[in-house]
């Protein structure tokens, strides 16, 4: 069970240390490094408690100084990465209803879509750093208040 874990993600760090290193970018390789250890520790976290990463990865772009669009589009192919493999998880361990996951995943891609046309258009001055942070931080407050309301009701 080690190997089959350890190996994968050996071949991984190597191959984006080597891509890294031929790459002509302006992002030193540190940034690279510390991007594939949070990347790393957001699907390791992602699959024991269900996490989104776009949550940590929007945030942690922004410092690293990429621009909202780039930080938007890196976000969500790393999410794509961490959430398949948690839903793989799920979905072997008999856990998901597929019929109900198969709907919301299309009503998802409708909205992705929606998003993804809205980011394009708003490229000029509303897609600030601050402007996709206050999103951010919109969708995290409802989040809590939705988890905060339903553990009420569960203790009521």
């Amino acid at each position: 069970t080690v190997l089959c874990t350890a190996l994968p993600v050996l071949v991984c760090f190597t191959y984006g240390s080597a891509a890294a290193y031929k790459a002509d970018t302006s992002m030193p390789r540190s940034h690279i490094a510390s991007i594939q250890l949070v990347v790393f520790m957001l699907g390791f976290l992602g699959a024991l408690t269900g996490i989104g990463g776009g949550v940590v990865l929007s945030p942690f772009f922004l410092m690293l100084g990429l621009s909202v669009q780039r930080t938007v589009a890196t976000s969500v192919v790393c999410v794509i990465f961490i959430s398949a493999s948690s839903a793989l998880q799920y979905i072997i361990t008999n856990r998901v209803r597929m019929a109900l996951a198969l709907i919301l995943g299309c009503v998802n891609a409708v909205g992705s879509c929606a998003g993804a046309i809205l980011m394009y258009k708003m490229a000029g001055a509303w897609a600030r750093s601050s402007f996709i942070m206050a999103i951010i931080s919109f969708a995290v407050i409802c989040s809590f208040a939705i988890t905060l309301e339903k553990l009420i009701v569960m203790m009521l």
